[in-house]
C-alpha cells in the first residue's frame, strides 16, 4: 500500500512487496493466485490512463522483486521433473487415489469455465457500471436469465457452493471419511467438529464489508481483498472433483489452504474496529466475555454435545452476520447512537467468541498435532 504513495522509497517498497509475494509463491502452489492477484490489484491501483505506461512503473518493480523466486521455482522444477512450470508438483506419487486425475489445473479450469465466464462477466460489469443503478439492475437481470442455461447454472452453483463450504459452512455436505451425529449437525473428524474460518473466528467477517466502511481507502481495500478472493476462488475450482470429500480435503485442508489470506483479513478487521472508540470498560467486556466463553468451552471435552456444536457452527455465523450488518448500518445512519451501541456490543461478542474458540478449541488441538 505504501508503494502506491508518491515517495522516494516507493520503488524500494514495491520491490519488497514483490520479494515477499514471491516468497509466498515459492512456499506453496496456492501462493500463485495470491501473487498474481496482488500484481493485478497493484496494476489497478497505479494505472493512470492519462500518464501512459509510466504509471505502471511500480508494478514493474514489484514483478522484478518476485521474479527471482519464480525463476528459481522454474529452474528447480526443470531439474526435478523436466518441466519449467513453476507451480508443478511433478508426476503423481499417490497413484492409488482415483481422484488425482481430476486435480490438474487444465481439468479444473475446463470444468469451471462456464461458471468463471458467468462470474467474471457479472463482476466486471458491476465494477464498470457501479455508479449507474439502472445499468446494474440490467446486469442483474441478464445474469439471472443466463442461469436458465443448465450447464451454466449447474457449474456456477457448484463453484459457489464449494466457495461457501470453504469460507462459511461445510456442515451440510455429505462427506465420505467424516463422521456425523444422529441429529445431523456438523461433520466430524475424530472427536472434533469441522469448522470454517468464519466459524473459528467470526469477527473476521468484518473484513468483507471493509470497502463500504472505509470509503476513503476503498481502492486499497479492494486491492487487499482481491488476493483473498483469488485464493478462495482457486480452492473453489476443486468443485470439478467428483467426490465432495476430495473437494474439501482430508483433514482440514479447506482451512489450511486459506491460511495465507488470514493476515489480510485480520488487518482489514482491525481497521474496521478502529473506527469505534473503545473505552477501557468495553475492552474489559471483551476480555470478560472471552474468559467466560473460554471456560464454557473447556467444560466439554469434545464436540459431540449438541449445545457446543450449536455454539461453534450456528451461533458463530449468526454473530458474524449480525456484527457485519450492524457495523455497516452505523455507516449508513451515523447519527443513530443506539445503532452504534448495538454494533459495538455485537463486535464485543464476536471478538470474545473469536478469542475463546482460538484459545480453548483450535490452539489445544493444534498443539496435540490434530
Amino acid at each position: 500500500m505504501t508503494a502506491l504513495e508518491p515517495s522516494p522509497r516507493a520503488s524500494v517498497q514495491a520491490v519488497l512487496a514483490g520479494l515477499f509475494g514471491g516468497l509466498g509463491f515459492a512456499t506453496h502452489t496456492f501462493g500463485a493466485p495470491l501473487l498474481l492477484a496482488s500484481i493485478a490489484g497493484f496494476c489497478l491501483g497505479t494505472a493512470k490512463p492519462w500518464a501512459g505506461l509510466a504509471s505502471l512503473r511500480p508494478v514493474g518493480w514489484m514483478v522484478a522483486g518476485a521474479a527471482p523466486w519464480v525463476l528459481g521455482c522454474m529452474a528447480l522444477n526443470g531439474v526435478r521433473f523436466g518441466s519449467l512450470n513453476p507451480i508443478s508438483y511433478g508426476p503423481y506419487v499417490w497413484a492409488s487415489s482415483p481422484s488425482l486425475a481430476e486435480e490438474s489445473l487444465v481439468h479444473l479450469l475446463r470444468h469451471c469455465a462456464p461458471a468463471l465466464a458467468w462470474l467474471g462477466g457479472v463482476v466486471l460489469s458491476l465494477a464498470v457500471l457501479h455508479t449507474r443503478p439502472r445499468w446494474c439492475l440490467a446486469v442483474a437481470v441478464l445474469a439471472l436469465a443466463s442461469l436458465s442455461i443448465p450447464l451454466v447454472r449447474t457449474r456456477t452453483f457448484e463453484l459457489l457452493e464449494t466457495a461457501y463450504a470453504y469460507q462459511i459452512d461445510m456442515s451440510w455436505l455429505q462427506l465420505n471419511g467424516y463422521g456425523r451425529e444422529p441429529d445431523g449437525l456438523g461433520v466430524f473428524l475424530g472427536a472434533l467438529v469441522v469448522k470454517t474460518p468464519l466459524q473459528s473466528t467470526p469477527v473476521l467477517g468484518l473484513a468483507f464489508v471493509a470497502p463500504w466502511l472505509l470509503p476513503r481507502h476503498r481502492r486499497p481495500v479492494a486491492m487487499l481483498l482481491l488476493p483473498v478472493a483469488a485464493l478462495l476462488l482457486t480452492n473453489a475450482l476443486r468443485c470439478a472433483m467428483t467426490e465432495p470429500a476430495d473437494r474439501m480435503g482430508i483433514p482440514y485442508l479447506h482451512e489450511r489452504y486459506l491460511f495465507a489470506s488470514f493476515p489480510i483479513l485480520v488487518a482489514l478487521t482491525v481497521s474496521v474496529l478502529a473506527r469505534f472508540r473503545w473505552t477501557a470498560l468495553e475492552i474489559g467486556a471483551v476480555l470478560g466475555l472471552t474468559a467466560a466463553s473460554f471456560w464454557l468451552l473447556l467444560a466439554a471435552p469434545h464436540d459431540h454435545d449438541l449445545w457446543r456444536r450449536v455454539l461453534l457452527l450456528r451461533v458463530t455465523l449468526l454473530v458474524c452476520a449480525t456484527t457485519a450488518l450492524l457495523v455497516v448500518s452505523t455507516h449508513v445512519w451515523p447519527a443513530r447512537r443506539g445503532l452504534r451501541a448495538a454494533a459495538k456490543a455485537s463486535a464485543t461478542v464476536a471478538l470474545g467468541l473469536s478469542f475463546s474458540i482460538s484459545l480453548a478449541v483450535d490452539l489445544p488441538e493444534l498443539l496435540r498435532g490434530r
